[in-house]
């Protein structure tokens, strides 16, 4: 999980500099690779804790938290897209 989360890191950082199609597509490939590695192994620690049991319960509480910043992003960053006229400011909107 942790070399998943710098790559991200690095990938979101470098994304406001890609002024190109080709640089924008190779952190785009990349970004997506980590990402999915990086979600896939989320709910695992949540799954460590406590029973058998209730592992259902815990994970689903989890992702339940999580779809909070799932739908309040996209309509942040199109906002933010549609004010800037460009995803450089939304680079630096994911970044911090």
């Amino acid at each position: 999980m942790a070399p998943a989360t710098f790559i991200i890191s690095v990938t979101t950082y470098a994304w406001p500099f890609a002024h190109s199609t080709a640089p924008l597509v190779i952190i785009s490939i990349i970004y997506g690779f980590t990402c999915g590695a990086f979600v896939s192994i989320l709910p695992k620690p949540v799954m460590n804790i406590g029973g058998e049991g209730d592992v259902g319960r815990r994970v689903g509480m989890f992702l339940t938290v999580i779809a909070f910043g799932a739908l309040a992003g996209p309509p942040t960053s199109g906002a933010i897209n549609k004010r800037t006229n460009g995803f450089e400011s939304v680079g630096v909107f994911a970044g911090k």
